[in-house]
């Protein structure tokens, strides 16, 4: 009986020390932070479990290839921040249109949203410390460095003047990106930027050549042409990077212009970026710069004994220049003008007789 009694306690014995020994065991894993996989909705993600298994933080590591919408990550998953995106958590999700990712993230890893063929919009919650987003594409948050562009956004695009380096992958493929404008401000553009951008016909750099990663220009489109303008260092012709280029002997065709004042090249030229009233159009048909306030640099007709006089900058090849006169502000004709071909400095002038009533004048212009 004692004998028995000794091996159960032998055996009490054993128990508790094993128990004993799971809990250390367990207890140390949490200390030591422990990665668990976890699925919420259609997110998989993987919390930290962190110091004495208080959450510190939840990354996303995966999303349902099957939804075919946009999607908002939480802020919070179980009670724990979301602060992070892991590589390629998106990767694959051909359904997804747009993503709204949280203040809360800090930190989203290479490839996250590639082969999103259908993303057209990376957007960020107000308030966010680390990222911003400007039309769809996303930014560090001073927006210095372009992080990923959608993959399914089509269309010419213009990279905005506060930007220093595009990200390694940023751009890879954007089989929609038909054309590319890179401003003076960027000197870095990262690894495999433009990788497979099968529709990229076109790259207009305003600047230097900047510091090129890897592969840049990778599996891009057959006709793909680079732009330089004469003075700008770095770039060699016919050839840079691997491709064809070509140097702009300054703005002066209409492209040219655009892309040398940093507009994309097939910007609408009716419209008014800066809202002073002055069309892009009549700014490329004066020779000025698009981004002053214009309206006191237009043309104004002067009077000069019995004749009324505009003179005006007029040598584009690809432009109308049309001087019409009205004394009522209603009805307005081109007759009984004089006016004069552009002189050696290119301007042009027009002028009309006054004799005894009110007149008035004003230049309109067509592309030709």
């Amino acid at each position: 009986m004692n004998a028995n009694n000794s091996s159960l306690g032998t055996s009490g014995v054993f128990s508790r020390r094993t128990r004993i020994w799971f809990h250390v065991v367990a207890f140390l894993a949490l200390w030591g932070g422990e990665v668990i996989a976890e699925q919420f909705g259609n997110f998989t993600y993987s919390a930290n479990a962190g110091v004495g298994g208080f959450g510190v933080g939840v990354i996303i590591t995966g999303y349902s290839k099957s939804v075919t919408s946009s999607v908002l990550i939480p802020e919070k998953i179980e009670g724990r921040l979301v602060t992070g995106i892991g590589n390629g958590a998106f990767k694959d999700c051909a359904g997804l249109t747009s993503v709204t990712i949280p203040n809360s993230v800090t930190s989203i890893g290479n490839y996250a949203f590639n082969d999103c063929n259908g993303l057209t919009a990376i957007n960020v919650s107000h308030g966010s410390s680390t990222y911003t987003s400007v039309d769809g594409v996303l930014f560090n948050k001073n927006q210095s460095t372009l992080i990923s562009y959608p993959r399914g956004k089509a269309g010419s695009y213009t990279i905005p003047n506060s930007v220093i380096s595009t990200g390694s992958y940023a751009f890879e493929y954007c089989a929609g990106l038909t054309g590319l404008t890179i401003p003076k401000s960027v000197n870095s553009i990262g690894n495999s930027a433009f990788r497979n951008c099968t529709g990229l016909k076109r790259v207009y750099f305003q600047g230097n050549a900047p510091d090129m990663g890897t592969s840049v220009f990778s599996e891009t489109n057959s006709q793909l042409t680079l732009y330089f303008f004469n003075g700008r260092t770095g770039f060699t012709k016919p050839t840079w990077q691997g491709e064809p280029a070509v140097e702009l002997n300054g703005p002066a065709s209409m492209v040219d212009w655009l892309v040398f004042n940093g507009f994309s090249p097939d910007a609408p030229m009716f419209s008014d970026p800066n809202g002073d009233g002055i069309s892009l159009l009549m700014a490329y048909a004066l020779n000025l710069d698009p981004d002053l306030k214009l309206a006191g640099s237009m043309p104004q007709p002067v009077q000069e004994g019995s004749q009324l006089r505009m003179s005006f900058p007029g040598n584009r090849s690809d432009i109308i220049y049309k001087v019409e006169t009205s004394t009522d502000l209603k009805v307005w004709t081109t007759s009984r003008f004089t006016r004069s071909l552009p002189n050696g400095n290119g301007i042009r002038s027009a002028s009309v007789g006054v004799t005894g009533v009110n007149r008035f004048m004003r230049l309109r212009v067509t592309r030709s």
